[in-house]
């Protein structure tokens, strides 16, 4: 009996691949994306901890016209940079929905083919035992005439 063999294998093999490289590629970009969330979050923390400071500052009355100038630029600084990374943030996230679209497509076609080889591997077990029971069958008949002739 000849084993089955997947007319299509090497296609479902680099759908498989495909499929690999995608999740990789997707926790690659999920990594990135918590990286740019922690950033986000720590300017965010910067920018309360700099207006609580400046906000005990001018309590006690010792700030300068100078100190408010240096304040202001570095929160402008920081919303700049908050902004940057929240633009960051969201072509990260549209990275990541594409290549989940993608990975999606890929998951359906390797589905597909393994439907397909399981239904090739069922039609060629009815085949196989088609042929066994043929021979088997052909072999009982030249027995059976064998017995007939020597009786």
């Amino acid at each position: 009996m000849k084993a089955f063999k997947f007319s299509l294998q090497k296609l479902l093999e680099s759908k498989e691949a495909l499929e690999r490289l995608g999740e990789a590629r997707i926790g690659e970009q999920v990594r990135g994306l918590e990286r740019l969330k922690r950033d986000v979050e720590e300017l965010e923390q910067r920018m309360r901890n700099e207006t609580r400071r400046m906000e005990l500052s001018l309590v006690d009355g010792h700030t300068t016209r100078h100190d408010l100038s240096a304040h202001f630029r570095y929160r402008t600084a920081l919303r700049r940079r908050r902004s940057c990374g929240l633009e960051g943030i969201r072509q990260c996230e549209k990275a990541i929905d594409e290549i989940r679209d993608e990975l999606l497509g890929v998951i359906r076609e390797r589905k597909a083919l393994e439907r397909l080889r399981d239904n090739e591997r069922r039609q060629w077990r009815l085949d196989e035992n088609r042929s066994e029971r043929s021979e088997m069958d052909a072999i009982a008949v030249n027995g059976f005439i064998r017995r007939r002739k020597i009786a």
